[in-house]
C-alpha cells in the first residue's frame, strides 16, 4: 500500500512539474511588440536654434515599431506635421526616417496622427466626405514615406478631453466607420504590394474612455490597441499619487492602475493580445507636498518640472535635489521624496515586473512614451532583455 502511495505521490509532482514547465514555456516564448513613440518638435533649444533627433539617436534593434508623433489634420481632411512649417523646423524628418529604414530594414515605422489637444477628427469622421479624402491623403503618405502603419491618437471622441477639442455624441459610431475605411484601405494597398500594413489607435486607460467608443466593433478591426497606462495622477490632480502603477496600492485601492484598465479592455471585448500596455519614459512631480506617508496621495502647492521630465532627466535630479527613493509594493510603483519635491516614475524595477505582467497575461506587447525621455536607453534595455521582439510576417 505504501509503495503505490510513493508512486501516485511521485505521478501527481511529475504532473504538477509538467504544468509550471508549460507555463514557464509559455512565458519563455512569447514574443510582443516593442513599440515607442518618438515626438516631431524640438528635444531642446540650443543658443536658440531648435535641435531635433536625427536616425543616429534612435537604437532601432530595441525595436519593433517607431510611431511617428505626429501628424494633425489640416483644411478638413489633409495632414501636416507642425514642425516642419516652423522657420527652423524639422525639415529632414522624412530623410532621418528613410535612414531609419536603411540602418534597421525590420524596424517598422508608423505615422501616428492626433495627439493631445489636437482638433479636427470630430467633423471629419461625421462627414462621409471629409472621411473618404482623409482616408485619401492618409494613404498617400504611406505610400509617399513608406508608412509601414497608421495609429489613431484622437484624444477624445465624444468627450473631446473634457471640452478642449471638438466633440459629439456622434463620434462613438464615427469613429468606429473612420478606422473601418482605414482599414479597408490599408488592406487594398497590402492586396496590391505585399507588404502588411497595421492600424492601431491610442486609448485612454479609463473605463469613461470604453463608454466613448464602440470596444467590440472596433476589437474586430484594429490590429491592437495602445492603451495609456499613464497620466493617472498629475499636475491637475488634488494630490500626489502614481500616475503609472501597475496595480492598485493599498493606500488608495480605489485609484486606476494598469491591472484595472487591461481588465476593463478585455472585458469590453478587446483579446489580450490586441492590448499594448503603456509606460511612461516621463514622470509627474509636485513640490510643497505634506510630509505624510512620504507625501504619497498628499496635498501639494506647486507642480514641479511636469514638462519634459524624461528618465534621464529624474535622474539627475535625484542627486542635485537630494531626493529618496521608495518603494510602494502593493503598486509596484517607485516614487521619490525630500521632504518638499515628490516624483512619480518608472525605474527599471517597475519597468521589469510590467515586462512580466505583459507575458503572463500574453499581451500584445509595450508601448513606450516617448524614446527621448530614455537616450540613456537604461529602461529601453530591460523591455529588450525580458521581451522577445514579434516579427511581423509579410503578407507574401
Amino acid at each position: 500500500m505504501l509503495r503505490y502511495f510513493i508512486i501516485l505521490i511521485g505521478f501527481l509532482i511529475l504532473g504538477f512539474s509538467g504544468c509550471n514547465n508549460e507555463t514557464d514555456s509559455s512565458v519563455s516564448s512569447y514574443q510582443g511588440r516593442i513599440i515607442s513613440y518618438i515626438r516631431t518638435w524640438e528635444l531642446r533649444k540650443d543658443n536658440g536654434k531648435n535641435i531635433f533627433w536625427t536616425a543616429e539617436d534612435i537604437d532601432g534593434e530595441m525595436l519593433t515599431d517607431l510611431n511617428i508623433a505626429f501628424a494633425i489634420i489640416k483644411n478638413g481632411d489633409d495632414l501636416t506635421i507642425e514642425s516642419m512649417n516652423w522657420d527652423d523646423g524639422f525639415f529632414n524628418l522624412f530623410s532621418e526616417i528613410q535612414k531609419l529604414k536603411e540602418i534597421y530594414p525590420f524596424l517598422r515605422v508608423n505615422l501616428s496622427i492626433g495627439g493631445w489637444g489636437a482638433d479636427g477628427f470630430s467633423d471629419m469622421a461625421a462627414d462621409g466626405d471629409l472621411r473618404s479624402g482623409f482616408v485619401d491623403n492618409v494613404m498617400e503618405w504611406v505610400k509617399k514615406h513608406g508608412f509601414d502603419g497608421i495609429d489613431i491618437d484622437w484624444e477624445y471622441p465624444v468627450d473631446g478631453a473634457d471640452g478642449m477639442i471638438k466633440s459629439r455624441p456622434e463620434d462613438k459610431t464615427n469613429f468606429t466607420l473612420l478606422m473601418k475605411e482605414l482599414k479597408e484601405a490599408l488592406d487594398a494597398l497590402s492586396n496590391e504590394n505585399g507588404k502588411t500594413y497595421t492600424l492601431s489607435f491610442a486609448a485612454a486607460a479609463s473605463s469613461d474612455y470604453l463608454n466613448w467608443i464602440e470596444p467590440k466593433k472596433l476589437s474586430d478591426i484594429v490590429d491592437y490597441v495602445n492603451l495609456m497606462t499613464y497620466d493617472f495622477y498629475g499636475e491637475w490632480s488634488n494630490t500626489t499619487g502614481h500616475h503609472s502603477n501597475l496595480y492598485n496600492s493599498d493606500i488608495k485601492p480605489s485609484a486606476q492602475s494598469g491591472d484595472k484598465a487591461v481588465r476593463d479592455f478585455i472585458t469590453a471585448g478587446f483579446s489580450p493580445n490586441q492590448i499594448v500596455l503603456g509606460i511612461p519614459f516621463f514622470g509627474k512631480g509636485w513640490r510643497g507636498v505634506n510630509n505624510k506617508n512620504n507625501g504619497l496621495y498628499q496635498r501639494f502647492t506647486a507642480v514641479y518640472n511636469y514638462k519634459d521630465m524624461g528618465f534621464d532627466d529624474i535622474e539627475k535630479l535625484i542627486v542635485s535635489d537630494n531626493l529618496k527613493e521608495y518603494w510602494d509594493d502593493s503598486a509596484k510603483a517607485p516614487y521619490l521624496y525630500n521632504g518638499d519635491i515628490w516624483i512619480s516614475y518608472d525605474n527599471e524595477q517597475s519597468v521589469e515586473i510590467k515586462t512580466d505582467y505583459i507575458k503572463k497575461k500574453n499581451l500584445g506587447g509595450i508601448m513606450i512614451w516617448e524614446y527621448s525621455h530614455d537616450f540613456s536607453k537604461k529602461l529601453l534595455t530591460v523591455i529588450y532583455q525580458n521581451i522577445k521582439k514579434k516579427t511581423i510576417v509579410k503578407k507574401r
